[in-house]
């Protein structure tokens, strides 16, 4: 049987201070003198929490926190929602070369303008660090840098007095196109291709692909698909493609196949909404972030 309460010698021990803890400020030590019996005593009404002080932060007390209160479901809602916070995409620019690409810029463009091929570019050793992180000569960043080094002439012989045809190697570049209205391939449909003035005109092939030479240097084109007044019309931007790592490279390729998604640079509503409609329609569920294999996904059926 525990001894009487004055049988020992300190009774501010932790045991005893975590039994208290346990037991209830009732249970706790004998009535204040002439206090009634707590059987004649009327009961009390519920107290609100009393609140901390920091002599009550004792190792004791924050023990019994611990051991009375659940984790909060505020707190578990906070980190759901972090997990579900759209994932950052980031392309930083890459090279070492002189020449500084601008918007629209691509390979070709910057090949036909300084007079190269567009392979001599994009082969050339001082463009290794470009085409190892590009993997694409029409996929550019801006702020990314090229190195051109200087044109070799060369010299073919000739008789004189005579008329001589040389072609250009490298050139004309080609337009490749798959049109898609909802992810359903517009097969078998006639086209009409404008390209910075010049009308091209045909059939698109099964699987509602195309394609056409285009100038290296082109910039805007306008591909209107159907017979009136039943078309689809879109505008296109000849001029390059950012990685599919940004935000621009993803809303550039919604929209080239036909989802709504303007082109901000920005993660918004409008981009979650297209990521959702494309994932729709490949079979899979709706989802709050752009995952990894999302991305690849669109890439692959952009097809760059």
């Amino acid at each position: 049987m525990p001894g009487n309460p004055q049988d020992f010698p300190d009774p501010d021990t932790f045991a005893r201070r975590l039994s208290d803890l346990v037991k209830g400020p009732a249970e706790t030590g004998p009535s204040p003198e002439g206090a009634p019996p707590d059987s004649e005593k009327p009961p009390e009404p519920t107290a609100k929490k009393k609140q901390r002080t920091p002599d009550d932060d004792t190792f004791a007390v924050r023990l019994g926190d611990l051991v009375k209160k659940p984790e909060e479901p505020a707190a578990k809602a906070e980190a759901a929602e972090e997990e579900l916070e759209p994932e950052p995409l980031s392309a930083e620019p890459v090279g070492t070369g002189d020449h500084l690409v601008r918007p629209g810029e691509c390979i070709s463009s910057i090949a036909r303008n300084t007079g190269h091929f567009w392979d001599t570019l994009w082969k050339d050793a001082g463009n290794t660090e470009l085409r190892t992180a590009r993997q694409d000569p029409n996929v550019l960043m801006p702020g990314d840098r090229v190195n051109v080094p200087p044109v070799r002439p060369k010299q073919e012989p000739g008789q004189s007095e005579m008329r001589h045809r040389f072609i250009r190697r490298g050139e004309p570049s080609k337009v490749r196109i798959v049109v898609k209205q909802r992810g359903i391939p517009q097969g078998n449909q006639p086209y009409t291709l404008d390209v910075d003035g010049e009308i091209l005109t045909g059939i698109l092939d099964p699987e509602g692909k195309l394609e056409r030479a285009i100038p290296g240097n082109a910039k805007k084109g306008k591909l209107i698909v159907g017979v009136a007044p039943d078309t689809l019309e879109y505008d296109l931007n000849l001029g390059g493609l950012d990685p599919v790592e940004s935000w621009a490279g993803v809303q550039a390729r919604l929209k080239n196949l036909g989802y709504e998604c303007e082109v901000t640079g920005q993660f918004d509503e409008q981009t979650l909404d297209a990521v959702n409609e494309f994932r729709h329609n490949l079979g899979l569920p709706p989802a709050e972030r752009l995952d990894q294999a999302t991305r690849e996904r669109l890439e692959q059926e952009h097809g760059a």
